[in-house]
């Protein structure tokens, strides 16, 4: 099974969990986090690795679209490839990780922000197939959808929805580095095929180039020896 195909497997598996976890937020009565914020921080995943075409290019490009429109917007960076394309955009990046050891820190951050007026939106590359990528963007809170009965909740109330939030925003992050990842691989892939195909072409071309002059010079050396 290729590397490739494994992310795929896992990736299936995770995404099940991921719609079981979506569904469970319906059964909450969220209260501090279903209001709407005036400032956004916006998370872009992006790739630690190059070598894979426009993968990063159109999916910041995407995303600072969302930037531009949103006045004082902070952004949050996943991957080297990523800082390096900000600093081209002239990007403040507010914080910056290119690995999971730092994402309850980042999340810690988030939560702070969203409790100071920042609404939390994801921006990553979502996987349709191998040959079907694109940047897609999700909003993490406040929810849209929530339960808005009454419940009683055996332990206390805010201490069982900060733990369902944090918990769910967590998943949510890694599972879009999961999907992220089959994309960059995918990207990977085409980009390396395409490159690979440009020069057998150019080796192609050359040779008949090659090939051509060769026989002109057979071709004039034996008119020559002819004529005199």
């Amino acid at each position: 099974m290729t590397k490739l195909r494994k992310e795929q497997v896992y990736f299936e598996k995770y995404k099940d969990f991921i719609y079981v976890l979506d569904n469970l937020k319906k059964d909450f009565d969220f209260n501090k986090y279903n209001f709407r914020k005036k400032l956004k921080d916006i998370i872009i995943i992006t790739s630690n690795k190059g070598l894979c075409g426009a993968f990063n290019l159109n999916l910041f490009k995407f995303a600072k679209d969302i930037y531009d429109k949103s006045e004082n917007s902070n952004v949050i960076i996943f991957g080297d490839q990523g800082f390096k394309i900000s600093k081209k955009y002239k990007v403040n990046v507010y914080k910056f990780f290119n690995d999971l050891s730092k994402l309850d820190y980042i999340i810690e951050k988030l939560l702070n922000d969203f409790d100071k007026d920042r609404e939390i939106y994801l921006v990553y590359n979502k996987f349709f197939s191998a040959t079907n990528l694109k940047p897609y963007c999700e909003k993490l809170l406040p929810f849209d959808e929530y339960n808005k009965r009454q419940i009683i909740y055996d332990s206390n109330k805010d201490d069982v929805l900060f733990f369902f939030v944090k918990n769910y925003i967590k998943e949510k992050i890694y599972f879009s580095i999961v999907e992220s990842n089959i994309c960059e691989n995918s990207a990977r892939m085409l980009f390396m095929k395409s490159a690979s195909d440009s020069a057998k072409e150019i080796i192609s071309n050359l040779k008949l180039n090659y090939n051509r002059e060769r026989q002109n010079k057979i071709t004039q050396q034996m008119v020559e020896i002819i004529n005199n």
